[in-house]
């Protein structure tokens, strides 16, 4: 499968490098196969959406994740916090003193030996980096006053970690608008952005509607922004991502007998997960928290009888059979054209990157129509990308 079939030209000027004033009043486009394409506003999703369909949500917070540094000399580089070399983000981010985290380092051949670098920041934080594991890129940082957690320090020094296409510094604004409303999980490093257009006052809004929501957790990673450089796209190597959900949220959505609409491909993701990690019990007796790229491409024959909900409730009895309270894992789950959904109904999500893999889930929800989709939103103004506008697509 060629990496070309899913590019487009997406002028730099179609690319929304601020928010909107007021997070629902993006555009939305609908995308019904018996309708067609409608145009409205995100605020009057409600009015689109399946009877009785319920959204699912992915509550994690991004981490202002990003460290500008200075080395010895005074040469720049910067930190990009990924993920803690060990344990779940939440216990990393609440140890004090130090910590150890795989990062993103720019700049990384300014940074030679075992000399510390130094937070180029003028506040009373003193905060330290040294090489840790550097073929690995983990880093140790120190920091005084040590009796701060790690979320202390970031919260104080650390900038968001903007998308690279967006070309700019984030801003003391970007905090609050680079997050969702319902961010609780700290641990990501990129916003899941489909969910940036919801405010409280929508949310309770659809409930009075019936369309209730349920949460569930993925640390979105950097990787989400690697450019796929593969001519096939099924040999670009996805990223993976960890998620949790608390059982109860597990067994709720196994017996949920209503239309199911993922906000952002991230839900979607780790809806899809949950799928196959409980399928791969059914099958095989095999729980797998770490799930392979390919999995579903394996099962798939022998997994067509296998329903959404039987194959989360074999993983919710699983997952309390094993002493736990919480689902967890990490997936590189890889939807391309010609996978068949488990989970959802359709799916709420912006307008992604041309050639992505995000692209290539899009086109395996909707088929060849994501052309038609994509040119109509260029063609009609919409904004694109991470700050852009949004899209309600049904299967």
């Amino acid at each position: 499968m060629l990496t070309s079939d899913f590019l487009y030209d997406l002028p730099d000027e179609r690319i929304a490098t601020h928010p909107l004033p007021e997070r629902s009043a993006s555009k939305l486009l609908v995308y019904k196969p018996e309708a067609g394409i409608t145009h409205a506003r995100f605020f009057e999703i409600g009015q689109h959406l399946p009877k009785d369909a319920v959204l699912v949500l992915n509550d994690t917070r991004v981490l202002a994740a990003r460290l500008p540094m200075l080395t010895a000399q005074g040469h720049p580089l910067e930190l990009l916090l990924l993920e803690p070399a060990e344990g779940s983000a939440a216990e990393a981010l609440a140890q004090r003193g130090s910590a150890v985290w795989t990062c993103m380092v720019g700049g990384k051949r300014r940074w030679k030996g075992d000399v510390p670098v130094y937070l180029d920041s003028h506040t009373r934080l003193d905060v330290q980096a040294f090489w840790h594991d550097r073929d690995q890129d983990q880093v140790r940082l120190n920091w005084q006053p040590e009796d701060l957690t790690l979320a202390e320090v970031l919260d104080t020094v650390g900038q968001m970690p903007l998308p690279p296409y967006l070309h700019r510094k984030a801003t003391q604004k970007d905090k609050e608008r680079y997050q969702t409303v319902f961010a609780q999980e700290a641990g990501a490093v990129a916003a899941p952005t489909a969910g940036l257009h919801l405010t409280p006052e929508l949310l309770a809004e659809l409930e009075t509607q019936g369309h209730p929501h349920h949460r569930l957790t993925l640390h979105v990673g950097a990787g989400t922004f690697k450019p796929v450089k593969a001519e096939h796209l099924e040999d670009h190597e996805i990223h993976s991502e960890r998620y949790q959900l608390p059982i109860e949220t597990l067994r709720t959505l196994a017996a949920e007998a209503r239309p199911i609409i993922p906000v952002g491909t991230t839900s979607l993701r780790t809806l899809e997960t949950l799928y196959w990690r409980g399928a791969s019990i059914l099958l095989r007796g095999q729980d797998q928290p770490a799930l392979p790229s390919k999995l579903s491409y394996e099962l798939a024959a022998e997994a067509e009888a296998i329903t959404f909900g039987q194959a989360l409730q074999a993983l919710a009895d699983r997952v309390a059979a094993d002493g736990h309270s919480t689902c967890s894992g990490s997936t590189a789950l890889y939807i391309l054209p010609g996978y068949s959904y488990k989970s959802c109904a359709g799916l709420i999500t912006n307008f992604h990157q041309p050639g992505s893999t995000l692209m290539a889930l899009v086109a395996a929800l909707v088929g060849d129509r994501w052309r038609t989709i994509y040119q109509t939103a260029l063609d009609n103004g919409y904004r694109f990308l991470s700050y852009g506008d949004s899209s309600l697509l049904l299967r």
